[in-house]
């Protein structure tokens, strides 16, 4: 099994392990970190292909789930971005004993526009896939600035905060980037949603462009699954409000049996 990079932050005993999204890496998480590490353990991870995680290569989705298996502590609280929330869920359904707690961010069980499910179209998808492999770094700063264009301290920094997410590691490879569209494109666990017993919660953003948040209400009705919304707020609240997502993920932690 290959060796994954991982760095550790924080004072807490709690392990929170941190799953970005597609395109990304793990420091995006800069701003939460400065506000979790004294209640949680947090790692730190750059998916396969990823920061500095580039060298390894995972095939699917399968290949990602067992690198993370093998190299992440158990028992821990794992929060996924994205494409990450929907690689934790598989995760959780393939090692449901591994994992003590869920938090999906901006993610949904089926990324893909099907009869009565809301989501994203195919062509948008393939858009935003050739956007990244035309130029990886304005498709990545584009959206980046859209998210955080309405946040005065962000839009202060924003050079800085661009910096830090971005620039600091090499891009990731183009087949890196296709494989992860075709997780997107592919995978859909709604029918295996209700075996994931462990406790889980979805924060949605009311106006994300990627997550419709009109998937809370069917994760409520149809699978029973806590979800909440945050106001103003896209794709990434982890930057455009990130105080309120840390509240959420200490309440979660605060009083995770609610969430089974």
């Amino acid at each position: 099994m290959q060796k994954l990079y991982v760095k550790k932050i924080g004072t807490g005993r709690v392990n929170l392990i941190l799953i970005h999204g597609w395109g990304y890496n793990s420091n995006i998480w800069f701003k939460i970190n400065q506000i979790l590490n004294k209640n949680f353990l947090i790692h730190l991870v750059d998916l396969p292909g990823y920061g500095n995680n580039n060298n390894i290569q995972s095939a699917n989705i399968y290949d990602t789930i067992d690198i993370l298996y093998y190299n992440l502590p158990t028992n821990a609280i794992w929060v996924g971005w994205s494409i990450g929330g929907l690689i934790i869920s598989k995760l959780a359904i393939i090692y449901p004993n591994c994992i003590a707690g869920i938090i999906n961010i901006t993610s949904s069980p089926c990324f893909i526009k099907k009869p009565q499910w809301p989501g994203i179209t195919i062509k948008k998808l393939n858009d935003l896939y050739q956007n990244m492999q035309k130029n990886y770094f304005n498709s990545i700063n584009n959206f980046l600035k859209l998210q955080i264009k309405d946040n005065l301290y962000l839009k202060k920094y924003e050079k800085k905060t661009l910096n830090k997410i971005i620039y600091k590691h090499f891009p990731p490879s183009y087949i890196t980037i296709k494989n992860n569209m075709k997780i997107i494109q592919e995978t859909d666990i709604r029918e295996d949603i209700n075996k994931i017993k462990i406790p889980i919660m979805y924060i949605f953003g009311d106006i994300d462009p990627i997550i419709p948040n009109n998937i809370k209400n069917i994760l409520i009705t149809k699978f029973n699954k806590k979800s909440f919304i945050i106001k103003n707020c896209g794709h990434m609240p982890f930057l455009s409000h990130y105080h309120i997502l840390c509240k959420y993920i200490l309440f979660f932690k605060k009083n995770i049996f609610l969430f089974k």
